[in-house]
């Protein structure tokens, strides 16, 4: 029990660091916390299954990257916020497949994209990896490891979609609830 809470107060002492004084706590739980991502479009590649057909369609894949920023450092709202604005901790990759073709994607369809996604934070030596379903409505992903002090960890992360920023891809809130594998 007591290997339990210093491995505990280690993670959270790591994470205050790591975060700084604009990290957001949620729920008052020091497993749970909460990042924001500025995704970059100038980052985005996509490999399309048909390539002479028009628009994004089920099969095709992508990966695009953007920065990862205290939570609640990013508004809501379309057109806001910056993937070069100052104050990153880290950085975030997404890797997926889309589910839906585009067209059904702009009229609503969720979820679109089966993706795994790395959290930087801030680099290979501490990060994070989660895998699920995602598209414009929040999805709960599984939170299945990480390295460093996220060694052991495992969990859910509730991802919500804010709105646009000035590159054209999405703002992106995370809210993490992990536990290490010895608290089971």
């Amino acid at each position: 029990m007591k290997q339990k809470r210093l491995r505990l107060l280690a993670l959270c002492i790591v994470l205050i660091l790591t975060m700084g004084s604009y990290h957001i706590w949620a729920d008052n739980d020091k497993n749970t916390f909460v990042i924001d991502v500025a995704c970059d479009a100038r980052t985005y590649r996509q490999n399309n299954v048909d390539p002479s057909a028009a628009g994004s369609n089920r099969g095709d894949t992508f990966i695009v990257q953007g920065k990862i920023y205290p939570g609640g450092s990013i508004p809501k709202g379309n057109g806001v916020f910056s993937p070069d604005n100052p104050g990153s901790i880290g950085t975030w990759i997404c890797r997926g497949a889309w589910m839906v073709s585009s067209s059904e994607l702009a009229a609503g369809s969720s979820p679109a994209f089966d993706t795994s996604q790395i959290y930087l934070l801030p680099n290979q030596s501490k990060q994070l990896f989660s895998e699920g379903l995602e598209g414009p409505s929040p999805t709960l992903r599984a939170v299945t490891g990480g390295t460093g002090s996220f060694a052991g960890f495992h969990g859910q992360v509730r991802q919500e979609l804010l709105g646009t920023n000035s590159t054209g891809l999405f703002n992106i809130r995370f809210t993490f609830h992990l536990q290490h594998s010895d608290q089971e």
